[in-house]
C-alpha cells in the first residue's frame, strides 16, 4: 500500500514538476516574422525562438539567402548569370559551378520525368504570353500542346 501511494505521489510530483517546465519555457518563446517580397511573391519568414536577436539574426541571414538565389537565377536582371546564359545565343559565357550543377541536375530531371518537369519556362512564357504587351490566357488546346 505504501508503495503505490509512494508511487502515486512520485507520479503526480513529477507530472507537477514537467506542467511547469513546459509552461515558463513556453512563456518565453516569441514568435518573430518578416515579409518580404522576393522571387516575385511575398515571403514570409517565420522563427519561434527564446532569444529575439538571434531569431532576428536567423531571418536576416534566410532573407539574405533568397535574396542571393533570386540575384543568381532572376531572368529579369541583366547582371544575372541565368539573364545572360538566356540572352547569349551563340556566345560561351562563364557560369560559376553552383549554376552549372543546378542546370545539369534539372536536365537529368526533365530527362527522368520524359518532359514533365522543364526547368526553362521558355514554352510557358509563350503560352501564357508574359513577355507580350497583350497577356491572354491559353486554351485548353495550347496548353495541352
Amino acid at each position: 500500500m505504501k508503495k503505490n501511494i509512494l508511487y502515486i505521489l512520485t507520479t503526480v510530483v513529477l507530472f507537477l514538476i514537467g506542467f511547469f517546465i513546459a509552461r515558463q519555457s513556453n512563456d518565453e518563446i516569441r514568435i518573430i516574422k518578416r515579409t518580404q517580397i522576393l522571387l516575385g511573391t511575398v515571403v514570409e519568414i517565420q522563427v519561434r525562438d527564446t532569444d529575439e536577436q538571434k531569431a532576428e539574426d536567423t531571418i536576416t541571414k534566410a532573407f539574405a539567402e533568397v535574396k542571393r538565389i533570386e540575384d543568381l537565377f532572376t531572368t529579369y536582371n541583366e547582371a544575372s548569370p541565368v539573364w545572360k546564359i538566356n540572352n547569349s545565343a551563340d556566345t560561351i559565357i562563364n557560369i560559376d559551378s553552383e549554376i552549372y550543377n543546378l542546370i545539369v541536375l534539372c536536365d537529368s530531371i526533365t530527362k527522368l520525368s520524359k518532359g514533365g518537369f522543364d526547368v526553362s519556362l521558355d514554352n510557358l512564357t509563350k503560352v501564357w504570353g508574359f513577355y507580350t504587351d497583350d497577356p491572354q490566357l491559353p486554351t485548353k488546346a495550347e496548353i495541352d500542346s
